[in-house]
C-alpha cells in the first residue's frame, strides 16, 4: 500500500510539473497534503488493526465459553450451512467440529422435519427471528429433539 501511494505521489509530481513548470510551490503544497492523508491513513489502518485484534481476541473468547457448554450450539449461514460448532454438538451428531463446518446442517435434520426447518431458514431471511423444534439424526445413533432458536445476525 505504502509503495502505491509514493508511486502515486510521483506520477502526481511528474504530471503536475508537466503542466506548470512555474508550479514549484503548487506542487510543493500539493505534496503537503498528500502526505498529511497518507499519515492519517497509517494512522487509521494502525487503530483499525488494533480494534481487530480486540475484536478477534473476544470472538475467540466467546468462542471458548461456547465449546466448553453442556447444550449443543452451532451458528449457520443463510442458506443453513454450518459455520461454527461446539465440541457438544459435535458429540452429539457424532462428526467432529471440523468435518460438520460448511456441511449443510439440513443433513442432520430427520426427514420428516427438514420442511418445516427450510421454512425457519426462509424466515431467516426474512430477518424474523424464531424458535422451533426439530430431530436431530445423528451420523449413527437414535434421532432425538432439539430446540433451535434462530437469530439473523
Amino acid at each position: 500500500f505504502y509503495q502505491k501511494f509514493l508511486d502515486l505521489e510521483d506520477r502526481f509530481a511528474s504530471v503536475l510539473e508537466a503542466a506548470h513548470p512555474e508550479g514549484g510551490q503548487l506542487l510543493g503544497t500539493a505534496l503537503e497534503e498528500l502526505q498529511t492523508a497518507h499519515e492519517e491513513l497509517q494512522s487509521q489502518n494502525r487503530e483499525l488493526e488494533l480494534v481487530r485484534s480486540a475484536l478477534e481476541a473476544e470472538r475467540q473468547r466467546y468462542l471458548d465459553l461456547i465449546d466448553l457448554s453442556p447444550d449443543g450450539y452451532l451458528a449457520t449461514n443463510i442458506e443453513g450451512v454450518v459455520q461454527e460448532v461446539n465440541q457438544t454438538m459435535s458429540s452429539l451428531l457424532g462428526v467432529p467440529p471440523q468435518f460438520l463446518c460448511k456441511k449443510p446442517l439440513w443433513v442432520f435434520i430427520a426427514p420428516e422435519d427438514r420442511r418445516e426447518f427450510g421454512f425457519q431458514l426462509y424466515l431467516l431471511g426474512q430477518q424474523q427471528p424464531a424458535e422451533f423444534e426439530a430431530r436431530l439424526q445423528p451420523r449413527e445413533g437414535i434421532v432425538f429433539p432439539a430446540r433451535f432458536t434462530v437469530n439473523p445476525t
